[in-house]
């Protein structure tokens, strides 16, 4: 694409915004390359690439560091040159910054599987990263440990060199050398360490002269003492330069070595760092990832423009390429026409490059072969007024440039020429665009183009909102809506005389004052729908609002509910298991009696049965019933002696023994007990099994109890609750009756009944050991239980 046009519309300060945000010499050379992409699977890889690293940096930044472009160190080591510690020190910070975007990015690989796997299989060169890390310092020096040699000798420097400072120290502190020196102190000249001596006592130190000042009047002489002491540390610092030379050799052979690796590193950081840099910018510019297409089409929501400052810009939407390709744009001068009109030519580039485009989702951009822009400027950016002349070149280059699949943008188009002319030229140039079905975009203030855009199919009006009442622009674009010049209200409102304004409409004509009340009264016609449409809108996101509070509110009486019903199910259980405790002790002192034929403590018990009854009868009714969410299925007429019923609100199973009173009360043997319950609370079971209510309990004088308890029950076929229900009262009706050893038959299958039942048994009341069944009473299909 011709640069020439992407600068008109100001995409090199984009670019510019972008390379800040980069922290690598390549990373910023790629970003002051890029230009829209015509292969849309290039496009679409660079966009997921950025949308990945959108996504890590809103957990973490990404570790990258400032990274020089090291390619011309591996051309010059693939010749044998030496690289200096400097030049080395960047190569590791390479190498380390590679290590750190991997690590980075294998954290993030399920957000950012594409530049993970650009990164994975990348030779990380790790033994010459260890090596230049042992070797080189932070300032590009050789450290002291790279090689033993090194040590030694640098040692020696620094014990030669403390011996020698010391000397001269003492030298210049004695009182009688003091009178010799024009000052107590120590330099250097030519790399020896000299004093500053005066030169009326030149034969007052012996040593050798190495400089004189500018006056004369003082000579820097290197005393006889530190003569010997400063040619030793010359010969050292030659060994030390030599063994830092051999050093810097040998890294930089190894460096050759891995030249053919370090080559795609040093590229795949500056490419991931051109990515970041435009994830950078993406969360700066709160911009959001544009779609693609290839069926010409664009569509932006709430577009901004990007260089404006975000607090000022006013969002534009526009959306072109299915009814009509052209749209022309008009309005009154600093309405904004040339903004809207740039924006759509930015926000296309940016998408196209693989950036992210400030808009609201879902903006759409076609793969475009060319983007042409002819702006003149006259109000606002950077350059002066073009010529007619001047824009009419540029015309003819984008017409003869301009064919396919293309995005055309003018500014003013047949501006700074006749009206008549410029407006017959426009209509001409906007025909021929639109027979070859390019986008194109036109500002302009010719009425005549209102008339052709309302004409022609392919073409639409638009306009840039204008507050009549305040005369200011409120740069927004309505699509489907020519606009006005305003210039004779304007003028009314300034000041200009009444009577000149009136004889303007004169001079205007009838025809064209009836288009721009037309149009004015269109004008205020929407403005009225849309703020209707926003009073609307409020009011269903209040209804929104409302229903979320109300479904808030009823999920949480759900749940409270819920708990309350739990709360009380289990209050229930424990009532129950609370009276098969105390049931136990009756039925023991019913067997002592029984045993022992005491009629006194026979009426004793009977007091206590009955007060054990009225007892429980209390608690029970407290508040169950009303909790409990199951539904009677029991009409009062139908229910019969011998019933077997499921009492709700204690999840037992019982037997009806009397009918409903005239409270309609019911009386149930549940277990040994015997309890009055309101019919609302009984639910019919169905039992294949006929129930013989000569097994009922029923305490008297004579303390009978029957002895017909089976010893056997059968769950096979029923799943865990069922089985436990029949399991409790199974073991009551055997504790009863006095039974020692039962047998519950499970079977084998899944061992879900099996185990269900086993953990119910552990914990019950009645039971005192549990065994499998041997080889005659049922194997593992079946379960012997030992009661109390």
């Amino acid at each position: 694409m011709d640069y020439k046009h992407l600068e008109t519309l100001e995409y090199d300060k984009v670019v510019r915004l972008l390379k800040d945000r980069a922290m690598t010499e390549l990373g910023q050379s790629s970003c002051q390359l890029l230009v829209p992409m015509k292969s849309q699977q290039q496009l679409l890889k660079q966009l997921n690439m950025t949308a990945e690293a959108v996504e890590t940096l809103k957990y973490e930044g990404v570790p990258l560091k400032e990274v020089r472009d090291c390619s011309q160190y591996f051309k010059r080591v693939e010749v044998g040159s030496v690289l200096k510690g400097e030049e080395l020190k960047n190569i590791l910070i390479l190498l380390e910054c590679l290590k750190d975007v991997t690590l980075y990015l294998r954290e993030y690989q399920d957000m950012a599987p594409i530049m993970f796997e650009e990164v994975k299989e990348v030779n990380q060169c790790e033994e010459l990263r260890k090596n230049l890390y042992f070797c080189i310092d932070d300032d590009g020096t050789v450290k002291d440990g790279a090689s033993n040699d090194l040590k030694s000798i640098r040692r020696s420097i620094n014990r030669n060199h403390n011996l020698l400072r010391e000397k001269l120290e003492n030298y210049i502190r004695n009182p009688k050398n003091q009178k010799y020196l024009q000052e107590a102190i120590i330099t250097q000249r030519n790399d020896r360490y000299v004093v500053p001596v005066n030169k009326d006592y030149k034969g007052q130190v012996p040593g050798i002269v190495h400089d004189l000042s500018s006056t004369g009047q003082t000579l820097f002489v290197e005393p006889g003492f530190a003569v010997e002491i400063g040619n030793k540390l010359i010969e050292l610092y030659k060994k030390e330069g030599h063994e830092i030379e051999r050093i810097l050799s040998k890294l930089s052979a190894e460096v050759g070595l891995e030249v053919p690796s370090l080559e795609i590193i040093n590229q795949l950081i500056g490419d991931m760092d051109f990515v970041f840099a435009k994830a950078k910018l993406a969360k700066i510019q709160k911009a959001t990832l544009p779609l693609i297409n290839n069926e010409n089409k664009i569509k932006i929501n709430d577009g901004r423009h990007p260089l404006i400052d975000s607090e000022e810009v006013v969002p534009m939407s526009i959306e072109m390429g299915n009814e009509f390709n052209t749209v022309i744009v008009t309005g009154p001068n600093t309405g904004g026409k040339t903004v809207a009109l740039k924006t759509v030519g930015l926000l296309t580039c940016m998408a196209l490059s693989g950036l992210f485009v400030p808009a609201a989702h879902n903006s759409n951009f076609p793969i475009l072969e060319g983007i042409y822009a002819d702006i003149g400027d006259e109000q606002s950016i950077e350059q002066s007024l073009s010529t007619f002349s001047s824009h009419m070149t540029n015309i003819i280059d984008i017409t003869n440039k301009a064919h396919n699949n293309s995005l055309v943008l003018f500014d003013e188009l047949g501006a700074g020429t006749d009206p008549i002319e410029g407006s017959a030229l426009a209509t001409s140039l906007l025909d021929l665009f639109s027979k070859r079905n390019l986008l194109t975009i036109a500002t302009t203030h010719y009425s005549q183009l209102k008339t052709y855009a309302y004409e022609n199919n392919g073409v639409e009006n638009a306009s840039v909102e204008f507050d009549a009442k305040t005369l200011k622009p409120t740069y927004k674009l309505i699509v489907g809506i020519p606009g006005k010049s305003n210039a004779l209200e304007i003028s009314r409102r300034l000041g200009l005389s009444e009577d000149v304004v009136q004889k303007a409409k004169v001079i205007m004509g009838k025809e064209n004052t009836k288009v721009d009340v037309m149009i004015q009264d269109l004008e205020e016609k929407r403005i009225a729908y849309e703020n209707k449409l926003k009073a609307i809108e409020y009011k269903e996101r209040e209804a929104e609002a409302t229903k979320f509070e109300f479904n808030s509110k009823k999920e949480q009486l759900k749940m409270k509910e819920k708990k309350m019903m739990e709360k009380a199910k289990e209050e229930a259980r424990e009532i129950i298991r609370q009276a098969k405790r105390e049931s136990e002790q009756v039925v023991k002192e019913i067997r002592k009696l029984k045993q022992e034929g005491n009629q006194m403590l026979q009426g004793d018990l009977d007091r206590k049965l009955t007060r054990y009854k009225e007892n429980l009868k209390k608690t029970v009714d407290k508040d169950v019933y009303a909790e409990n969410k199951e539904k009677s299925d029991i009409i009062a007429d139908n229910l019969k002696k011998g019933d077997e019923v499921k009492l709700l609100d204690v999840n037992q199973k019982g037997t009806v023994i009397s009918l409903p009173d005239s409270e309609g009360q019911v009386q149930c043997q549940v277990g040994i007990m015997k309890v009055k319950t309101p019919v609302s609370n009984l639910q019919i079971v169905e039992s294949n099994n006929n129930k013989n209510n000569n097994n009922i309990y029923t305490p008297g004088k004579g303390a009978n109890v029957k002895t017909s308890a089976k010893k056997s029950l059968d769950l096979r076929g029923e799943n865990v609750e069922e089985g436990i229900l029949r399991v409790d009262k199974f073991l009551d009706e055997a504790f009863v009756a006095g039974l020692k050893e039962v047998s519950i038959i499970h079977g084998k299958g899944t061992g879900v009944l099996r185990e269900g039942i086993t953990n119910y048994l552990k914990k019950h009341p009645h039971v005192e050991s549990i065994r499998l069944g041997g080889y005659k009473e049922g194997g593992q299909g079946a379960s012997i239980v030992e009661l109390k």
